[in-house]
């Protein structure tokens, strides 16, 4: 199972709003106004590279802002995402390591931090960093979500199903949630369990539901 485009909307999501934001407090106290108007200059500029599809220059414009200020969650998670768009997983993981070191309390950064692990393939580190998530903000359904993602991934579908259970049950509208719970059932061979999580997906993601609803007759 992917969530490929559904991580890609959140990370262009966050990438703009950490544009946005600009450099962390922390940080913008140790810098000169010239160096701060340098540092969100060159966020701003790898933000543009980066939705015209330049992902090379994107990552030059945030490896000058990290030459301005090391310290800069924003342009450690920026570069990051774009570490992912260049295929080159490990130097993406580092990248979220370090922004999620100066802003230990983000549970958006350790929830990507995740994906790039289950990426790597690297599932019980993808859990862990779900699980801090969840941590940080438990009402966050993508957090258990995550969760449940990688423990798939692993083949421990019962640990799967019960983490899929905590995505809808901080969100019972949680589209990839009821589909994940659905083809998880199946594996368990549970088709009730999948036919319930069909018909409650039949009024939230139709297109969901009958890809779901496929698989589950194809158990015939």
């Amino acid at each position: 199972m992917t969530m490929r485009t559904f991580s890609s909307f959140i990370f262009f999501v966050l990438l703009m709003s950490f544009i946005i934001a600009g450099c962390s407090a922390k940080t913008a106290n140790r810098l000169s106004r010239d160096q701060e108007e340098r540092l969100l200059e060159y966020l701003a500029e790898g933000g543009r590279y980066f939705e015209d599809h330049k992902y090379s220059k994107a990552a030059d414009s945030y490896k000058r802002a990290l030459a301005i200020s090391s310290e800069s969650a924003d342009a450690h998670y920026n570069l990051a995402v774009t570490y992912e768009r260049l295929n080159m997983g490990d130097q993406a993981i580092a990248s979220y390591i370090k922004a999620a070191g100066l802003r230990p309390d983000n549970h958006f950064i350790r929830y990507n931090l995740g994906v790039a692990y289950i990426k790597n393939r690297e599932y019980d580190r993808a859990i862990a960093s779900f699980q801090d998530a969840a941590r940080i903000s438990p009402d966050y359904a993508d957090a258990h979500y995550g969760t449940g993602w990688a423990y798939g991934e692993k083949g421990d579908y019962k640990q799967a199903a019960a983490h899929y259970n905590k995505t809808l049950a901080a969100d019972p509208y949680h589209s990839m949630g009821l589909y994940a719970i659905g083809i998880v059932n199946l594996k368990l061979n549970d088709r009730k369990a999948a036919m319930e999580a069909y018909r409650r997906l039949q009024s939230i993601d139709r297109n969901r539901a009958e890809d779901l609803l496929t698989r589950i007759k194809a158990t015939d």
